[in-house]
């Protein structure tokens, strides 16, 4: 089994290649950025997507396995004392074997991802000035951003935990309600997801409408129309590509629904946002 060691004094790596099943001698945050592939972790496989993210310890053997050749993924190394700190500061009994024994899987919006990147990026440029200087205040700062971006995701996770454990409404619904955050399930049919859930299609909606107060096609809709609203801002994509990656066939349905939301159609969206 290989055990990478990542150079010298480096804190983030930006990776555009797939990998063979190995081990980190520090802790890496893999943030999946582009492109289709399978994240193969702990004996369990994950399709990944731009936004998805996990925490991966020196114990976890991993692999990435490439869908697409157009890929990249960047990785964030904590060293073990410092993952050590940030958990203690959570105040959860045996947080850091928690996090040891289990797979960590967290997805990010668009903008959250966005604003991360941005982070990794300014870190990755800076340690090189730094890299030559052990003690250099530079690279402490460049550490402590690194810090500040685990310790977010963590509470991100800590989070998730807590609703699963302390919420009104079912396991089963939780989960949906956490997986209807990833494009991949909000723009799926919604009888794929009913069908999934154990339930009739008429006891399903049923329950869904019973604990939210609305029907799981309008909360789709919702997740779907935000969603176009940030592709709309936030990309060059046209608003035919955007309709599609939504998740509709039809460009008039998609156009008809984002004008009910957002009382102007998707072309009117992005033309207001850019001269605001």
């Amino acid at each position: 089994m290989i055990t990478l060691i990542p150079p010298n004094k480096a804190l983030t790596k930006t990776l555009y290649d797939g990998s063979t099943p190995h081990r980190h001698l520090l802790w890496e945050i893999v943030f999946f950025v582009e492109g289709d592939c399978l994240h193969h972790i702990m004996g369990k496989t994950y399709r990944c997507i731009n936004g998805d993210v996990f925490i991966v310890g020196p114990q976890h053997v991993h692999n990435i396995e490439l869908l697409q050749d157009n890929h990249r993924h960047c990785d964030l190394y904590i060293s073990d004392e410092n993952f050590k700190n940030i958990c203690s500061q959570f105040n959860i009994d045996n947080f850091y074997e928690q996090i040891n024994k289990e797979i960590v899987h967290i997805h990010l919006s668009h903008s959250t991802l966005e604003h991360i990147l941005t982070e990794l990026k300014a870190i990755e440029v800076h340690n090189i000035l730094a890299k030559y200087a052990p003690d250099d205040p530079i690279y402490k700062q460049c550490v402590s951003i690194g810090n500040s971006i685990l310790h977010f995701l963590l509470g991100t996770y800590a989070l998730k935990n807590i609703e699963h454990s302390s919420s009104p409404l079912p396991k089963w619904l939780v989960d949906l309600l956490y997986n209807l955050n990833r494009p991949e399930f909000f723009t799926k049919k919604p009888v794929e997801l009913i069908k999934n859930s154990g339930y009739s299609h008429s006891r399903f909606s049923e329950l869904f409408k019973e604990h939210l107060g609305t029907s799981l096609v309008e909360y789709m809709i919702n997740k779907r129309m935000s969603y176009a609203a940030d592709l709309l801002v936030t990309t060059s994509k046209s608003t035919l590509e955007i309709s599609s990656i939504v998740g509709y066939d039809s460009y008039s349905c998609f156009v008809r629904l984002f004008k009910k939301y957002f009382k102007m159609s998707p072309i009117q969206y992005r033309q207001y946002n850019l001269q605001h």
